[in-house]
Formats: C-alpha cells, structure tokens, sequence
C-alpha cells in the first residue's frame, strides 16, 4: 500500500512567491488549512525566547536544529 506521508525538507519559496504569487498564495492557505484542523503538525524542537535568538539562528545556520525553531515573546508565552 503507497504511503500518504509527505515530507518538505528545506523548502525556499522566495523567488517561486514572486513568479506565481497566486499558487504560494493558495499553497499557504491549504497548509494554514490542514494545521488548523490538525492534519498537520510541523515538529517544534525549540522555542527560545526573542533574547537568544542570536543563540538560536546560530543553531539554525549551522544545521545543530532538527524542526522548526520559534522565538517566543513575553506577550506570546513559550512553548
């Protein structure tokens, strides 16, 4: 039986967003869609606070993160 599962590893968008607004714009709503009801769930591996994200996008640049990294405000509390 094929697998359904699909895996985005990587993906940069800025200049395909340029080319065809009208498809990342639909591609994004699909995907806010299948968050929000619960299909999809990316993988968090750290949510540090605003004040290391110096720390963090070091993290990120040097490949040390697995899933996504999400800084956090005082306003919007932390993971």
């Amino acid at each position: 039986m094929p697998s359904t599962a699909v895996h985005a590893i990587g993906l940069y968008r800025g200049t395909y967003s340029r080319a065809r607004p009208d498809l990342t714009r639909r591609a994004q709503d699909e995907l806010y869609a299948l968050y929000g009801q619960g299909a999809i769930k990316p993988l968090v591996s750290a949510a540090p606070p605003m004040a290391e994200a110096k720390a963090a996008m070091t993290a990120v640049a040097s490949r040390a993160t697995t899933g996504k990294v999400v800084l956090t405000t005082a306003r919007g509390g932390g993971a």
